[in-house]
């Protein structure tokens, strides 16, 4: 008799794990176009301590980071756009991109998209909406000379429903791969187009969710569409953070396939739909090199009343998805950028401005 009731309980276990499991994913391939692979949260926990970064001059905003180089971008600075310094040293190395309606000035400009190599140059991919030109940044020749080089070229042209939104990369110097913004919801709808760079014609498009959730809940509306993007240095693969789930989401250019990669046990798609004002928090900032993805976790509740909360975790997958190592910073952090020559992670904390460096020079235990 108790064997029968222990393979009972055992035969019961197995029903409502897989009835679990095919509700999960029913729910998931209702509104993410991809597939899920579940990780389990069976890593160690790397505590790390950082060293302040002291900059000259004025900074604040957002902050960018290639190698030793760091950008700071933001509205307030009176008469550029965006400040250049060596985290190393400190140094400030120069202000570009001057503001105004003149000659060789600018009235808007996105973000730093992209860096890249071209004839030994470091370059940076920006962009005017307003003026609807993409700008190709000389980084190397600005810094040698002190003024700002870029060459402008159009944006491609799009429909009159949509157009190019927050995030756009070249891949090899054929095409660039661009987020595309719907004009009726006037919110990113997460679809990708990939452009022809020479015909300006489309070659492939990429959505991530076949369905939107209807949830008017104005907290749940900015964690849904809150999805910092990120790309691998050659272009061939994209990588999108989630604040609304614990997933990080990996699109492989090349082949189109899309793979969802969320914590085990934590809600799924259907979980969500009904969620309103306090709402867990998970990713926040995301960034990466050729062989790692860096996601900001956040991991506690919010109503966002006081803004976006910062983060003290760092999740690093490899681009395959593999979960490999899960560190807690000794700081809270708004951003995060690596400098993947010297294997170092900076952050920033925009409620301070302080920027704290940590290396990354433990072995990180991945097959990749």
């Amino acid at each position: 008799m108790r064997h029968c009731a222990f393979c009972k309980s055992v035969l019961l276990y197995i029903i409502f794990g897989v009835t679990s499991y095919s509700c999960s994913n029913i729910s998931d391939s209702r509104y993410f176009s991809g597939d899920i692979v579940l990780f389990e949260d069976s890593l160690q926990l790397e505590t790390l301590t950082g060293e302040q970064v002291i900059l000259d001059g004025l900074y604040t905003g957002r902050m960018d980071v290639c190698d030793s180089l760091v950008f700071m971008q933001h509205f307030i600075y009176p008469s550029y756009f965006i400040a250049v310094f060596n985290h190393y040293t400190g140094k400030h190395l120069g202000d570009f991109f001057p503001k105004g309606n003149g000659p060789n000035e600018h009235i808007d400009l996105s973000w730093i998209y992209q860096f890249f190599y071209e004839d030994g140059h470091l370059k940076g991919l920006l962009c005017s909406f307003f003026r609807k030109k993409i700008v190709i940044w000389d980084i190397t020749e600005s810094l040698t000379s002190g003024i700002t080089c870029v060459r402008q070229v159009d944006l491609p042209e799009s429909d009159s429903k949509n157009a190019l939104g927050g995030y756009m990369f070249f891949l090899n110097n054929e095409y660039l791969v661009a987020n595309i913004k719907n004009l009726d919801q006037n919110i990113p709808n997460h679809t990708y187009h990939k452009i022809d760079w020479a015909t300006q014609k489309l070659k492939q498009k990429y959505s991530f969710y076949n369905k939107l959730i209807d949830n008017n809940d104005n907290v749940f509306k900015v964690l849904y569409h809150h999805i910092p993007v990120t790309h691998n240095i050659k272009g061939t693969r994209l990588s999108s953070a989630m604040a609304i789930l614990h997933q990080i989401n990996i699109l492989d250019i090349e082949t189109g396939i899309l793979k969802g990669v969320r914590m085990n046990r934590t809600p799924n798609f259907g979980n969500i739909t009904s969620r309103r004002q306090e709402i867990f928090f998970h990713y926040l900032a995301i960034t990466a090199d050729p062989q790692y993805i860096y996601a900001l976790y956040v991991g506690k509740e919010t109503n966002i009343k006081s803004g976006f909360p910062n983060g003290q975790f760092i999740h690093i997958f490899d681009w395959n998805g593999k979960f490999v190592r899960k560190l807690h910073l000794d700081k809270e952090a708004s951003h995060i950028g690596i400098d993947a020559k010297n294997n170092v992670l900076l952050i920033k904390d925009d409620h301070t401005d302080e920027i704290y460096r940590y290396y990354l020079n433990v072995e990180k235990n991945s097959s990749h």
